[in-house]
């Protein structure tokens, strides 16, 4: 790192240190994460329908009588989530329903679990993944500059930096962390309208920071063992600097949406598919999607790239080739998706992290990362879930400084900063080989014409 930017980095090693706040390791993840190998791939009883454009309320009547199907509620696209009679499996059901002369496509309702390798050891250290100088994880020196450079990305922002908005679709936020609070997007016409009432007519009651798909209510905080996923995910982007406490996010011209659609036992399509179009309906600039699982999604591919703004996506977690295998949504051809991948603070790829020439883009730091978790704490977390909102950061960045990048701007310019910052040992793993920078992707920003 350059000296100028080491006394940055010292203001956040200090606010760390001198902070009344504990740093923890959050143990209790590892409920959400579980054993993947016994994780169902969806919702069963559950099917998501989508209708032809010609079809009438009463033609799905007729397919829903005819099949005995429940309606649970109406989705986007001409879509309904519907439950099965018992003693009809979902592998059947699709087979019947495929016929119907009504029925476009018939799909699972897929589950998504956070993309986070949670380990029981203890860490010493603090942010490498914005600044590495070299300090010690687990006893491991860093390689110094392995990082994404945010030091000296804040040093190129306007004073006058945009506000963007980031969704974080993922669990729920503790909106009250003493680190986030003032990072939380509002809803102002909901803050300042009456309470009980629909005041901006977007179809959610006092969604006043975003919505809780998972319960269906605007409560987007339940409790720490269920939430401490997306809290730690929010805090990678948007921690707030230099406030004397905690950690620093990388972006600081941030808003973070909470859209929580995962629970303990994981988030399903048809939720993830609200979260998502809620993002768009509501105006955020970018979806960061710390998850991943289920089959082959054609509901959700369409509502990403619906989305139109860039979409963020962790690769997983699974040490495999998504060339061979994919890994939704990462793996979708959707082209404002942006697929990252986690490197660990020597700048090898981490052991988890899934890979890919052609489907995984980017790499960023993953390993070891320290972020808020609930109770006004901080936890040490591992994950391509943890390398993604880096990313995210760096595109908020971009666009604080420069309005009107488009989705294919931003995932271009993300690319292209990665290109320039090749590692060997991402050479034929992920298509640029490279980290992301953020220093590099602001420059680049300020330089584009605006489509």
């Amino acid at each position: 790192m350059k000296r100028t930017a080491r006394l940055v980095s010292l203001l956040v090693v200090t606010a760390l240190l001198a902070s009344s706040a504990t740093m923890v390791f959050a143990k209790d993840l590892k409920l959400i994460e579980g054993d993947v190998s016994t994780r169902p791939d969806y919702v069963e009883g559950e099917l998501i329908i989508r209708y032809s454009g010609k079809s009438t309320i009463f033609d799905k009547v007729k397919v829903r009588e005819k099949n005995s199907l429940e309606k649970i509620r109406d989705l986007p696209s001409n879509m309904e989530l519907v439950r099965l009679p018992a003693g009809l499996s979902t592998s059947k059901a699709r087979e019947k329903l495929a016929f119907e002369q009504n029925v476009m496509s018939v799909q699972p309702n897929f589950l998504y679990y956070p993309d986070a390798a949670i380990t029981n050891d203890p860490y010493a250290g603090i942010e490498w993944g914005l600044d590495n100088q070299g300090q010690k994880i687990l006893g491991i020196a860093g390689t110094p500059d392995i990082d994404i450079d945010a030091p000296e990305a804040w040093r190129l922002m306007p004073a006058s930096a945009d506000e963007v908005v980031v969704a974080v679709i993922d669990t729920g936020v503790d909106i009250d962390h003493p680190d986030l609070q003032g990072s939380i997007w509002m809803n102002e016409a909901e803050v300042n309208g009456l309470k009980n009432f629909d005041d901006d007519g977007n179809g959610y009651i006092d969604d006043f920071n975003g919505w809780n798909f998972f319960h269906r209510n605007n409560d987007v905080f339940t409790n720490a063992k269920a939430d401490g996923h997306g809290t730690h995910v929010s805090g990678t982007i948007a921690a707030q600097t230099n406030n004397g406490i905690g950690v620093a996010g990388v972006a600081q011209n941030v808003k973070i949406m909470v859209l929580k659609f995962i629970g303990i036992n994981g988030g399903s399509t048809a939720d993830a598919i609200l979260a998502v179009k809620y993002a768009k309906d509501n105006g955020a600039d970018i979806a960061n999607n710390s998850w991943g699982g289920g089959g082959y999604d054609q509901a959700l591919k369409d509502a990403i790239e619906d989305f139109g703004k860039p979409f963020i996506a962790a690769a997983g977690n699974e040490s495999l080739d998504n060339d061979l295998k994919a890994h939704y949504p990462s793996s979708y051809d959707c082209s404002n998706i942006i697929s990252v991948a986690s490197v660990d603070n020597t700048g090898l790829m981490s052991d988890f992290s899934n890979y890919g020439i052609t489907s995984v883009d980017v790499a960023a730091p993953g390993g070891y990362i320290a972020s808020t978790y609930p109770g006004s704490s901080y936890a040490w977390m591992s994950g391509t879930s943890m390398a993604a909102p880096h990313v995210s950061g760096i595109a908020a960045l971009m666009l604080g400084a420069k309005t009107g990048l488009t989705a294919s701007q931003v995932k271009e310019i993300i690319l292209k900063s990665a290109t320039a910052n090749r590692l060997t040992s991402l050479e034929g793993k992920i298509l640029t080989g490279g980290l992301a920078n953020a220093e590099a992707a602001v420059k680049l920003a300020m330089k584009a014409k605006v489509k």
